[in-house]
């Protein structure tokens, strides 16, 4: 893509933030959730599921068993979305 486009700067980041566009000086942005500003222009790209995976010894240490929701984890450490 370099070679067919040498002027343009792909500056990839993943955050859980909510981003300042013009703060931040942002062309675009590809989120998880509805566009909190409506002055900007969103297109759905698609839709996707999650799902929520735990080991059994995590499971264990917190007296949780199957099946989780986020809901269950609220409060409960660390949880990291991959």
């Amino acid at each position: 893509m370099k070679q067919a486009y040498p002027d343009m700067q792909i500056d990839f980041r993943v955050s859980d933030k909510s981003a300042d566009m013009i703060g931040d000086n942002i062309d675009c942005v590809i989120r998880g959730d509805s566009a909190a500003d409506l002055s900007m222009v969103a297109r759905l790209l698609g839709t996707t599921s999650w799902t929520i995976c735990a080991t059994p010894g995590y499971l264990t240490a917190l007296r949780l068993s199957p099946p989780l929701n986020y809901l269950s984890l609220r409060g409960r450490g660390k949880v990291t979305l991959i």
